[in-house]
């Protein structure tokens, strides 16, 4: 039993279980299991069994306490124990079994108060968000309800009533903390009545108040090990993580047993990016637990995360043994894109997408999805359209794996791809140079000329110091004029002329440069001086170039023939 205390209430209160919000449904959702306060004011069996059962909770071992309590139903079918094995289902996500167990304990006794809290709060765990005010109602009315039957005595009811208000995505900040300040009025000497105040004023963004709080409880116990995460979470919202975590290690220092503590702390360094640290503190929770989902998924999300994914497949295939929930598919998938086993991961990415609310898919959930599409081969269209809607649900996460993609495909010369991709990177204005340069060489080389010049076009405004646009641009010109007949070549080979600093570091574009602009200024200017200047400038580079040597022997003096030279080949990589 967990911080027993005297109840100040003419009826002993016997314990309360926390109601997590989502839990089960969504499983890779942050853990945040609650613990369970005891305000035990008697020594019988059955409260001693119920303390039994909620420090498992208190643990979060859940699932034992399932059985735990469904053994006491079993033994003694009485409302109290009716609510217990109720809310314990509520936090397995088994509403059904919840609201079965919550209505057999008001059949039995009318006037036990905490089944109609336990139904209020399944209604605020079931409501959906355009439906919020509505269900708060409907729950109040069933608060109301428990105050009355309890005569407004039990601090352990309001307790449970301000908890509710807080523990899932349909919120009361404002009227849980008038019911947990009735709680903690009513039983100062709790500290978890406390610590959920703090809560409620953290959800009001009060973080001073719920300082308070928290300090309180530290007062009411100084070695209660949650009250240290809670007040290592202040520091962690104030981007202290340094602080925070060490507070979070006094925490385990004084209650070395208590594993959550290791599992926040583990989740802790994970989101200051210390992941692997995190793992050793969450491997020490996992290996305490009852390996219940929850806690298995978030160890597979540690596993996939350093690089372990065999390992991380082992783990989801041991939760989807117990529960079906669709992040498991995600994770899966997610492994077996890594693990190369593509038509597998594929086949889990269409379940996580077939079984997902889409309000819980992510912009990394199109990405792997895409790239399941491509790697197996299946359809790379649709897979780059996949990575489009990562882009747009996550432009800054999902940028460089969209671009990574492109860039791949760049150099398996799919220029088919590369257009599709970074015509879509165009459109939202999200490209370096080199990407323009690819965009632009792939049109190039699906003979798409006129939009290859548009590309180069950009790509020379936006980096007028990349000389290899420059290049291309006079390039792809060439090719949109083959014959020589405008000439449109030359103003674009003429710009790259000029900028080339370094002769010997570009001497593979400048050579066919300085030959086009020869032909240009002997055949169509008829301009003596520039051509032999680009003849000197050639030879330079390659004394035995034969176009160099023919513009310098060439007699002025005798009228040209109207040659059309061919458009020079570029070279380097396409």
């Amino acid at each position: 039993m967990r911080n027993p205390t005297m109840p100040t209430t003419s009826k002993p209160t016997s314990g309360s279980t926390a109601f997590r919000s989502r839990l089960g449904q969504y499983i890779a959702r942050p853990l945040g299991l609650v613990a369970v306060a005891l305000c035990f004011g008697y020594q019988t069996l059955n409260a001693q069994t119920i303390a039994e059962g909620a420090k498992l909770i208190d643990l979060e071992q859940v699932q034992k306490a399932e059985a735990h309590f469904a053994g006491m139903v079993a033994k003694a079918p009485t409302a109290e124990h009716y609510y217990y094995l109720g809310a314990t289902q509520l936090l397995n996500d088994q509403t059904d079994k919840a609201r079965q167990n919550f209505e057999a304990g008001i059949a039995k006794d009318p006037n036990y108060a905490l089944n109609y809290v336990g139904k209020g709060a399944l209604i605020l765990k079931e409501a959906k968000p355009n439906e919020a005010s509505a269900k708060l109602e409907e729950a109040k009315a069933l608060f109301n309800k428990a105050v009355v039957t309890s005569k407004s005595k039990s601090a352990e009811v309001f307790y449970e009533i301000g908890r509710a208000y807080i523990s899932f995505d349909t919120k009361d900040g404002v009227s849980a903390i008038t019911a947990l300040r009735t709680a903690t009025t009513a039983s100062p000497r709790n500290p978890d009545y406390w610590l959920r105040l703090g809560d409620a004023f953290m959800v009001m963004n009060d973080g001073t108040e719920a300082n308070n709080a928290y300090n309180k409880a530290q007062a009411v116990n100084p070695n209660y090990a949650k009250t240290y995460i809670k007040l290592g979470t202040l520091m962690e919202r104030a981007r202290n993580y340094n602080e925070a975590i060490a507070k979070y290690k006094e925490g385990i220092a004084k209650e070395p047993g208590y594993w959550p503590a290791y599992r926040e702390l583990g989740e802790l360094y994970d989101r200051a990016r210390r992941t692997k640290e995190g793992f050793e503190y969450f491997d020490r929770y996992i290996q305490n637990s009852d390996r219940n989902p929850l806690a298995l998924n978030k160890y597979a999300d540690f596993l996939i995360k350093l690089g372990e994914y065999q390992k991380a497949i082992d783990v989801l295939k041991e939760i989807e043994a117990k529960v079906k929930n669709p992040l498991i598919y995600r994770g899966f998938a997610y492994a077996e894109l890594e693990t190369k086993a593509y038509k597998e991961g594929l086949a889990h990415d269409e379940q996580f997408f077939a079984l997902a609310d889409p309000k819980f898919v992510q912009g990394r959930d199109y990405r792997t999805y895409g790239k399941l599409l491509i790697a197996s081969g299946t359809d790379t269209v649709r897979g780059i359209e996949m990575l489009k809607k990562a882009y747009l649900k996550d432009s800054t996460g999902e940028y460089p794996a969209v671009l990574g993609v492109s860039r791949t495909f760049n150099d398996q010369k799919a220029y088919r791809f590369v257009a599709l991709i970074n015509g879509f990177l165009d459109s939202v204005g999200k490209m370096d140079a080199i990407d323009y340069l690819n965009y632009g060489r792939a049109l190039h080389n699906l003979k798409r000329y006129q939009e290859a010049d548009t590309v180069f076009g950009k790509l020379t405004q936006k980096y007028n110091t990349y000389l290899t646009g420059f290049y291309w641009r006079a390039y792809n010109s060439a090719r949109l004029d083959p014959n020589s007949e405008t000439w449109l070549a030359q103003p674009h080979y003429e710009k790259f002329a000029t900028l080339v600093t370094d002769p010997e570091k570009f001497k593979p574009f400048l050579k066919p440069t300085y030959r086009y602009l020869i032909s240009y200024y002997l055949i169509h200017e008829r301009n003596k001086e520039r051509t032999l200047e680009y003849a000197d400038k050639l030879l330079a580079l390659d004394p035995a170039d034969q176009a160099a040597k023919d513009a310098k022997a060439h007699d002025f003096s005798k009228p040209l023939p109207k040659a059309k030279p061919a458009a020079p080949k570029p070279t380097g990589k396409k």
